[in-house]
């Protein structure tokens, strides 16, 4: 299982931010299950079956908590 993450400085979503990880996911079909894009922002949200991380909480992807 791969594990796709983009990281943006910018506070605000946008749609685009998830572009390289659906490349990625076509890239390497069947093997994500899941990606981040880790960003600026405070909402946190899952688009599809990829995640909106605010990078304040990025301990959180590494289970380093």
């Amino acid at each position: 299982i791969l594990t796709p993450i983009e990281i943006k400085s910018a506070q605000t979503f946008n749609a685009d931010f998830l572009k390289g990880l659906e490349y990625f996911e076509k890239l390497f079909s069947g093997r994500v299950e899941t990606g981040y894009v880790v960003y600026d922002g405070e909402i946190e949200q899952k688009i599809r079956h990829f995640e909106l991380v605010d990078f304040r909480q990025i301990a959180l992807l590494t289970n380093n908590e």
